[in-house]
């Protein structure tokens, strides 16, 4: 199990040396000790010079560790995605209760308030594509305020303390040090909310025009799915990695 574990695993060894795959060559001896079975792996190239970044390593890491652990990460990948997806529901929840205050002339949260509505009137005057990673710098910035705002949320708070909880669990199979974390805004785990407020701040820019000037060919029947609206998003190689992950 531990040879077709490794076999199975080549590519990624062969990416994290920055060598073809076949340059490649390795040797491991197996223990098998009581609580900690394990493997020592040697790897080398015969072709290209290799190289391992410690980016390179970190992958590699998590890369078996996923692997040898998977049965006993089960929970804790059902217990994060049950977080996220009740995090993103509530998130969308909270944007529209702002708008619907904010169409009635009452509101809780000032900054929200008042970033949402600069943000309603940058949206008015852009005629790109309506997805946040198009969105230029400074409309970036506003959304990143807004979802900032909601943060502060206690109920939001609460799930995405738990859902660090659950990644940082994951993290520790095959890292000591705890990932960094960033806050709700940064994180493209959670883009979908981002997506939700440039819709919330588009909805709010629309209502404002005359109904003869909005083109109905324009307006679809239902809002994409998060799915459809992050597949939207321009991707850099990096988010490619961490899509992939």
């Amino acid at each position: 199990a531990w040879k077709e574990l490794l076999r199975g695993q080549a590519q990624t060894l062969a990416t994290a040396m920055g060598i073809p795959l076949g340059d490649l060559r390795w040797y491991a001896a197996y223990h098998d000790e009581g609580g900690h079975p394990h493997v020592h792996l040697v790897s080398y190239s015969q072709g290209r010079k290799q190289y391992m970044t410690e980016a390179g390593l970190a992958r590699l890491k998590a890369a078996y560790a996923h692997e040898i652990f998977r049965q006993d990460l089960y929970q804790a990948y059902d217990e994060q995605t049950k977080y996220r997806d009740e995090l993103r529901r509530i998130g969308k929840e909270r944007l529209q209760e702002l708008a619907a205050q904010i169409r009635r002339g009452g509101y809780e949260n000032e900054t929200a308030e008042a970033l949402l509505l600069r943000l309603r009137d940058e949206i008015k005057d852009y005629h790109g594509k309506k997805v946040y990673g198009y969105l230029p710098a400074r409309m970036k910035n506003l959304v990143n305020g807004i979802v900032d705002e909601l943060a502060s949320d206690a109920r939001i708070k609460e799930l995405y303390e738990l859902w660090y909880g659950q990644k940082e669990e994951i993290v520790r199979t095959y890292r000591d040090a705890k990932p960094e974390r960033l806050p709700l805004s940064c994180n493209d785990e959670f883009k979908s909310i981002r997506n939700a407020v440039v819709q919330e701040a588009a909805k709010l820019s629309r209502a404002q025009e005359p109904v003869e000037d909005i083109p109905s060919e324009t307006e679809p029947d239902i809002e994409p799915s998060d799915e459809e609206i992050e597949a939207e998003e321009p991707r850099t190689p990096k988010d490619r990695w961490e899509f992939y992950q």
